[in-house]
């Protein structure tokens, strides 16, 4: 489909014309074929317009603006001449001006019912002169000054300049205050539905599992752990999107509008970027505290950052860097109709939107993943040297056998020690060893002993020749596990590592397409209902943790369904009374 601009004759030379490919149609949603109300639609073009003396844009009325009756208003179109009567070649631009009829006359002339709030007549109780047939969709303006006022568009009528018989407009100052919080489209009109079911099966499933996230974390010992505190923090922002944003996401979808006006429209897109910065920021945490108790445990900066005042402030800055960070943004919200809902303006924030979404999307997930390389290869690492030079239990009884006498440390390595510490996403593995050493108040960490990181020599044997052979220097561990590891510990660190990795994944994986396609469409070229789906992918992040945490975690698996059953009590003594 194509538009012509500073087009004066339908046949013959128009050399100030240019075209337009036309890239989206958005019908009104609430069109009404029995009686056009809401007769409108607009077009989206490929690219943008320069104006001229011959292609000048027209002011909107503002909202609300009552034209009086008698008001002089002017209609051009290439439409009939008269009923049934063609323009003649070259088909000229008509123009005609009318004057405004009141709302009560044109009532009583046309018809009680048919003149709805949307409407504005417009005519010559004589007749005479008119729109007619083929002038539908035409501008009707009002001239104030020097400036011309959009008031209305030709919508339609009885015959053509009739006498006591006004045509009917458009009465577009009722509309255009919303049609920039409309996405209505018929490529979305099925498709809408999906959205709203997908909607409201995230904020269900996403509210009640976050919330017992919570609970669990309230209520049971073996989960109130330091490190859990980053995870109930990463739930409280998944609830803040499920449980507010969400249903009024859900709301924008049924009705392909929003309707909560542009003030909230500038809340709503602050509080959805803060819960995807907030989540992001605490994907960086888990990830970085996970890597602190491998590596470097024993330091200082560890000792600070795991301690409760440390948590506490990290879980504080999360929120304070992501409200700063997207604050400064609240002029540019506003309704993106590709995706239905509100978010910052692709254009008017720039360059600070893209540089904060390289910061948080590419560099703060790519940092995600650079601690998860770094925790593997370390774990890597510690396993390689374990199956080395770990002595098997026959050549253990030997060499005590044979070293009678000696200390009975001959390798400087535990049997079933390893090589990094277990971190368990419960406390009751550090219980016992709370009152032995500060370290183990830091969450499923155990203290090291000083002749663990030592490096100690095996004991001199005599040759058969009577020489002395050297003595051979064990391997040096990096980071010795305490004597409480056992590779029961070591595996349940695995466990929760692989659960938090696998949440990091569903979240690059949930943005990941959104990011591709806004990158790739600059110029918005896409499918509207391409947009929309890879917007919903991004909503199915702030439910799936509490999926990942029961079906990777025993004991957050449990603490669900104790909180469950709890909650299903009365209901089953009331089934039984009954």
């Amino acid at each position: 489909m194509l538009v012509y601009l500073g087009k004066q004759t339908q046949h013959g030379y128009n050399p100030r014309q240019i075209s337009r490919r036309v890239t989206q149609v958005v019908c009104h949603p609430n069109y009404k074929s029995n009686t056009n109300d809401n007769d409108i639609t607009l077009l989206q073009l490929n690219e943008s317009v320069s104006f001229t003396n011959y292609i000048r844009p027209v002011c909107l009325a503002a909202q609300g603006s009552n034209f009086r009756a008698g008001t002089l208003s002017w209609i051009t179109g290439w439409g009939n001449i008269a009923s049934g009567e063609e323009l003649p070649f070259p088909g000229v631009l008509q123009e005609v001006a009318l004057p405004i009829v009141d709302r009560k006359q044109c009532e009583n002339l046309v018809g009680a019912g048919l003149i709805t709030k949307n409407m504005i007549c417009a005519g010559l109780l004589k007749g005479g002169k008119d729109s007619c047939q083929g002038d539908s969709g035409g501008p009707m303006v009002s001239k104030q000054g020097t400036v011309w006022i959009q008031s209305g568009i030709t919508s339609w009528g009885e015959g053509c300049a009739q006498p006591r018989s006004p045509e009917m407009s458009l009465n577009d100052t009722y509309l255009h205050g919303n049609s920039s919080f409309s996405c209505a489209s018929p490529s979305v009109e099925g498709y809408r539905y999906f959205g709203v079911l997908l909607g409201c099966v995230v904020t269900v499933v996403g509210t009640v599992g976050n919330v017992l996230t919570v609970l669990a974390f309230a209520t049971d010992t073996h989960l109130r752990t330091r490190f859990n505190v980053l995870i109930v923090n990463l739930a409280v922002a998944d609830i803040l999107y499920c449980t507010i944003l969400q249903p009024v996401s859900v709301d924008s979808y049924l009705h392909l509008r929003w309707r909560g006006g542009a003030t909230w429209c500038q809340m709503f897109g602050l509080l959805l970027f803060l819960s995807n910065s907030v989540s992001i920021i605490t994907l960086c945490l888990i990830a970085a505290s996970r890597y602190l108790v491998v590596a470097h445990r024993t330091t200082r900066a560890a000792r600070l950052l795991l301690s409760p005042h440390g948590v506490a402030m990290l879980v504080a800055s999360s929120w304070a860097l992501g409200l700063a960070s997207f604050g400064p943004l609240w002029p540019v919200y506003v309704f993106a109709p590709q995706v239905c809902t509100c978010s910052f303006h692709r254009t008017k924030g720039r360059p600070y939107t893209t540089v904060l979404l390289f910061f948080y999307f590419f560099l703060g997930l790519g940092f995600v993943g650079l601690f998860y390389f770094l925790i593997y290869h370390k774990v890597h690492i510690a396993a390689m040297a374990l199956l080395k030079y770990r002595p098997s239990r026959r050549s253990s009884r030997k060499k005590r056998t044979e070293a009678e006498g000696t200390d009975g440390d001959d390798s400087g390595i535990g049997v079933g020690t390893t090589g990094t510490q277990s971190s368990e996403i419960s406390d009751q593995t550090v219980e016992t060893n709370n009152s032995k050493n500060p370290m183990s108040e830091y969450p499923g960490t155990t203290p090291a002993t000083t002749s663990s990181t030592q490096q100690t020599t095996c004991p001199i044997k005599e040759a058969s020749n009577g020489a002395k052979q050297s003595q051979v220097p064990a391997p040096i561990l990096t980071q010795a596990a305490g004597p409480s590891s056992t590779p029961g510990e070591d595996s349940e660190f695995k466990r929760v590592t692989r659960m938090c990795f696998t949440v990091f994944l569903c979240f690059v994986g949930c943005f990941v397409p959104f990011l591709l396609l806004n990158i790739a469409d600059k110029n918005n070229r896409a499918p509207q209902v391409l947009h929309m789906f890879c917007a919903n992918m991004t909503w199915l992040n702030s439910c799936i943790n509490p999926l990942l945490y029961a079906a990777m975690n025993r004991q957050f698996n449990q603490a669900y369904r104790d909180l469950l059953s709890k909650a299903a009590s009365p209901l089953r003594h009331l089934w039984r009374r009954q």
